[in-house]
């Protein structure tokens, strides 16, 4: 599987292998409380408490546990995935993956739709036409109907048009959950046909927002999840992959930059007293010229 990195209108994030991996990779980290330091990853950590046992409970969640990042890429690439895991020592690496591929329960037929997409102006996008086998229902604060796409094992894809993109994956997942526990039963108006866009979606997201996020000693260095999404008249297929690693003694707070002039002092093993003391202005922020013995 060929992964490119997500364009600016594509925004992706799975929570099942999200939370499937994370819960692994706490129980197997020495006992103790996960640490949040920002509001994206005390949010995420009240999910991941709240559904856990949700997660727990689907099917086809495959995992992989290693100290090592090559085992963890050998079970990615089994599974179609490319290799999401760096080097990495002192730590623990969970890998997670859902293959999740449906059948339409009535079928639908190849069409278009034409419509301004904001950049290239009025284009025919290639499409799919339902004549049955959806159904339509209303979401507080959307206007426009929630919709069901039936298949033939019982699954079901859901679409709902939104006003604006969500900020981020995170608020993506949490739009979605939203609406799939508020929507009511039925949409007040009927429709007797439904046309949906084909989707081709490769996206592979750096998770940076749970970075740093700590269990005692260790907090998590790499998160990363590759996603695959394909959408035609014959059904619809979701590839997904988490990545987690956690590592002692990483930096588990904001990462300190030194962006403006400094001073400094060389300090010698055995003395406080301050040698060679400078200020360190823009003038001189370059490499050095033949390394350190040039």
């Amino acid at each position: 599987m060929t992964e490119t990195v997500a364009t600016d209108q594509t925004l992706v994030l799975d929570g099942a292998t999200l939370i499937k991996a994370f819960n692994l990779l706490g129980d197997a980290l020495p006992e103790g409380q996960w640490r949040s330091y920002s509001p994206e990853q005390q949010r995420f950590l009240d999910l991941a408490r709240t559904y856990g046992s949700v997660v727990q409970g689907l099917n086809g969640l495959p995992t992989e546990i290693s100290h090592s990042d090559g085992p963890l890429n050998a079970f990615l690439e089994k599974h179609g995935f490319p290799p999401l895991f760096r080097p990495f020592t002192n730590g623990v690496g969970v890998a997670a993956v859902l293959d999740m591929l449906v059948e339409w329960a009535y079928g639908a037929v190849p069409t278009t739709i034409r419509c301004q997409d904001g950049v290239t102006g009025v284009k025919r996008y290639p499409a799919i036409r339902f004549d049955c086998g959806f159904q339509c229902y209303s979401v507080p604060g959307h206007n426009r109907p929630l919709v069901r796409l039936s298949t033939k094992d019982g699954s079901a894809v859901w679409l709902l048009m939104v006003e604006s993109r969500p900020a981020s994956g995170l608020e993506l997942f949490e739009t979605v959950f939203k609406a799939a526990n508020s929507h009511s039963d039925a949409y007040d108006q009927v429709y007797s046909s439904l046309r949906v866009p084909m989707l081709d979606v490769r996206a592979t997201t750096e998770l940076n927002w749970l970075l740093g996020l700590s269990k005692g000693t260790y907090g998590i260095s790499q998160a990363t999840q590759a996603f695959r999404l394909r959408l035609n008249e014959q059904g619809a297929r979701a590839q997904v992959a988490t990545a987690l690693v956690a590592r002692e003694c990483v930096s588990l707070g904001a990462e300190l930059v030194l962006d403006g002039p400094f001073v400094g002092w060389f300090t010698q093993s055995h003395s406080s007293f301050p040698v060679a003391s400078f200020y360190a202005g823009y003038d001189c922020w370059r490499e050095p010229q033949g390394g350190l013995l040039g």
